[in-house]
C-alpha cells in the first residue's frame, strides 16, 4: 500500500555548533536576524540564513512574536459592528467607450456593471465653493 511522504524540503537538525555562535553575537552587538546573518559571515566566516537565526534567538527568548506581523485576516477589513455601515465601491474611467465609469464591489465578479456616461462639465472629484472676493 502506498504511503504519502511529507511535502516539502526535509529539515536538517539544528547544530550547536551553529546556534552558539548566534547566541554569542546577539550578546554582544544586541541587533536583529538579518543583520545578525551579515555580522556572523563577516566575523566567523560562515552563513547562517536569517530565518535560521531568527529561530535560534526565539527559542531562547530574545526574540518575540509581533501579533501584527502575523497572517492577514483579509474578513476583518471590512467587519463593521453594524450590517450596511460601510459601503465600498470601485470605479474607472474608461475613455474609450467614451467617458463611461464602470463600477463595480470588490470581491464580486459583476455580470453586468453598471456604466454611465460622464458629464464632461462636471469636475471628477468634489470641489468646496469658494467664498466672493471683495
Amino acid at each position: 500500500m502506498p504511503t504519502l511522504h511529507k511535502p516539502g524540503r526535509p529539515k536538517k537538525p539544528p547544530d550547536p555548533g551553529e546556534e552558539e555562535i548566534v547566541i554569542q553575537s546577539y550578546e554582544k552587538h544586541h541587533v536583529c536576524a538579518v543583520i545578525l546573518e551579515h555580522l556572523i559571515q563577516k566575523e566567523h566566516g560562515m552563513w547562517v540564513p536569517h530565518n535560521k537565526i531568527h529561530r535560534y534567538l526565539a527559542k531562547h527568548g530574545y526574540a518575540a512574536r509581533n501579533p501584527k506581523k502575523q497572517k492577514r485576516r483579509r474578513w476583518i477589513r471590512y467587519e463593521r459592528k453594524h450590517s450596511m455601515s460601510l459601503w465600498h465601491m470601485d470605479w474607472f474611467q474608461a475613455d474609450k467607450l467614451g467617458g463611461l465609469h464602470k463600477l463595480h464591489k470588490p470581491g464580486k465578479t459583476p455580470r453586468k456593471p453598471e456604466m454611465r456616461k460622464r458629464d464632461p462639465q462636471k469636475p471628477t472629484h468634489k470641489t468646496h465653493p469658494q467664498p466672493p472676493t471683495k
